[in-house]
């Protein structure tokens, strides 16, 4: 639930969720869930601005995590926490646990987060003022979001990279189309905050048009 609850930034219900799930982990002796858990309550504290706080969870969490589960799924508790830490103003501490991400990613074969690493990479890039890189790495999150099949962040990526590209003429730029494909990708009846968002971009209300084949 915490998970969906952040995916609709809906951070009071995630601290409640991650609340929650950490006194049953704890309960039952469950040390590794208690730290995953844990990065949930450390985004939700990030997000209402506790970042000192936040930060200590995240961290503490991700160590219990990895201690007590091993290493998969860290990938996706590593971006959690980096994507939370980004939307705080962080891309120091951000880059921290996308560097972990990344080191499983090369030591073993948990690859499910790859895309969202690559556009996470992305954001520090733009957070740190280079735009250029930023836009390279939000096509080559792309890129490997389709071949992953993961739609969301597809769609995250492209509409990051109209926002970073700054076009004068939006109408014939590449970012542009980018984000038309990916927004038809998405079900009709899909209302996550970030396709609410790609639309309204879109100046679409109804939808992204034609579905891409």
């Amino acid at each position: 639930m915490a998970i969906v609850s952040a995916a609709n930034r809906d951070w009071a219900a995630v601290a409640r969720s991650a609340r929650l799930a950490t006194e049953l982990a704890d309960r039952f002796g469950l040390k590794g869930f208690a730290g995953a858990a844990r990065i949930q309550q450390g985004r939700a504290l990030l997000a209402t601005g506790s970042a000192e706080d936040g930060i200590r969870s995240c961290r503490h969490g991700y160590e219990d995590s990895v201690r007590f589960n091993g290493r998969f799924w860290s990938t996706g508790y590593a971006a959690d926490a980096a994507e939370s830490l980004i939307h705080a103003g962080l891309p120091d501490i951000a880059d921290e646990f996308l560097t972990l991400a990344e080191a499983t990613q090369r030591e073993t074969e948990e690859r499910h987060q790859t895309a969202r690493v690559v556009l996470l990479r992305g954001d520090v890039a733009r957070l740190n003022g280079d735009k250029p890189t930023a836009e390279l790495l939000y096509q080559e999150a792309i890129v490997v979001a389709k071949t992953q099949g993961a739609r969301l962040f597809e769609l995250c990526a492209a509409m990051k990279w109209v926002q970073c590209s700054e076009r004068v003429d939006l109408g014939n730029d590449r970012s542009l189309e980018a984000l038309r494909i990916a927004c038809a990708r998405m079900p009709d009846d899909c209302d996550f905050p970030d396709l609410v968002d790609a639309r309204a971009s879109l100046k679409l209300d109804e939808g992204c048009g034609e579905r891409a084949s």
